[in-house]
């Protein structure tokens, strides 16, 4: 194989593979924030986790959608998500990929959706066991627990 192909295996398939297998695990546990009833009211989603995910290197934030109306400020693609480290402040943006775009559900969502944004941790700095923030738009849900 030439070095070029193997370069954009290494650099675009390895991580997209790992990000999709993170985001096929475990979504029905519902484990993290302090009050899921009222998220699940107010917003329309319930939070299934927030995780590391290929080999520390990003955060997946994983939601299933119960209430599409609600959820919706969610998707909206003028919104920049981020995630806020509580321990140390740090603010992680949502990953974006030259091929294909940020890292995150887009569009519309149906009841029952699970859906995804996909924080980039350079550094590894947000370790499983912090607590963190995320804020998409006017959204914000605190005290998540890293697993």
């Amino acid at each position: 194989m030439k070095r070029k192909n193997m370069i954009w295996v290494v650099a675009v398939l390895v991580p997209s593979a790992a990000i999709a297998a993170t985001i096929a695990i475990g979504v029905d546990r519902v484990r993290s924030g302090d009050d899921a009833p009222a998220t699940a009211q107010r917003w329309g989603i319930e939070i299934a986790g927030v995780r590391r995910a290929a080999a520390g290197f990003a955060i997946d934030f994983e939601y299933r959608v119960v209430d599409p109306d609600r959820a919706a400020p969610l998707f909206q693609r003028t919104s920049q998500p981020y995630l806020i480290d509580q321990r140390n402040g740090m603010r992680l943006t949502v990953s974006n990929s030259a091929k294909i775009g940020a890292l995150r559900s887009r569009g519309t969502s149906k009841n029952g959706n699970r859906q995804f944004i996909i924080f980039a941790n350079n550094g590894q700095q947000v370790v499983a066991g912090d607590q963190v923030t995320v804020v998409v738009g006017d959204f914000r849900v605190e005290n998540l627990t890293v697993e």
